[in-house]
């Protein structure tokens, strides 16, 4: 699979997705009520646990995705936080 992404829901200037991300991103790109994925810059931070934590910001979420070695901030902005929430935390449980 690409690490890049792109397409009408994707926004900002990184395209590159860290793979520890990719499944995470791929599925909430397919909820209807996301409106906008917004990929950050991916920072080397070392070892650590795979893990992903949601923080609610206004219209969305700031998605804190660490791979093996890396981190990378995803903004996530949504018409229905309340059911995107749900999905999201959804698909992270099954992973």
């Amino acid at each position: 699979m690409s690490p890049h992404r792109s397409g009408s829901k994707y926004a900002g200037s990184h395209t590159t997705i860290i793979d520890a991300a990719e499944d995470f991103v791929d599925a909430a790109s397919k909820y209807p009520e996301v409106s906008k994925i917004s990929l950050g810059e991916i920072k080397v931070i070392g070892r650590g646990i795979r893990n992903i934590k949601l923080l609610d910001i206004d219209s969305g979420f700031k998605c804190v995705v660490r791979g093996n070695t890396t981190r990378q901030y995803i903004f996530i902005y949504t018409n229905d936080p309340e059911e995107t929430k749900r999905k999201l935390l959804e698909f992270i449980k099954g992973n």
